[in-house]
């Protein structure tokens, strides 16, 4: 933002304020700022330009660069395979093999009832 870029340059040191009785140097540094945002913009954008024209000729050509390719062994399966997994691990993925994030990591305790252990909340009179 050009208008925080010229606000250190213009403010009065003891005050930490803009005094704007003095508009033409005010002027003056957005007038800078605003020169050296065209220029870093206009650069970033031929920046953008010649990246992507590097990044298509490295795809095409073949500079042996390693690819991913299927394990040989056969092992990656199961691993990969979320249903095949078994004690506390199976509990971290659902169904479809999609991770459950923290709730998978962790038992929530629900510290309910007279005191904090207490496990049969609404259970007492039920028997």
């Amino acid at each position: 933002r050009i208008d925080s870029s010229v606000f250190p340059k213009v403010m009065d040191k003891t005050t930490k304020s803009i005094n704007l009785d003095n508009k033409e140097q005010v002027q003056k540094f957005i007038a800078e700022a605003s020169i050296q945002y065209d220029d870093v913009t206009k650069k970033t954008k031929e920046f953008k330009k010649h990246e992507k024209f590097l990044a298509d000729k490295v795809i095409a050509s073949d500079l042996g660069i390693k690819k991913t390719a299927i394990s040989k062994t056969g092992g990656v399966d199961k691993m990969t395979d979320a249903s095949k997994y078994t004690g506390a691990h199976k509990e971290r993925f659902d169904d479809s093999g999609k991770g459950k994030g923290a709730a998978g990591r962790s038992d929530k305790a629900e510290n309910t009832g007279y005191v904090g252990n207490y496990k049969g909340q609404g259970t007492f009179d039920k028997k």
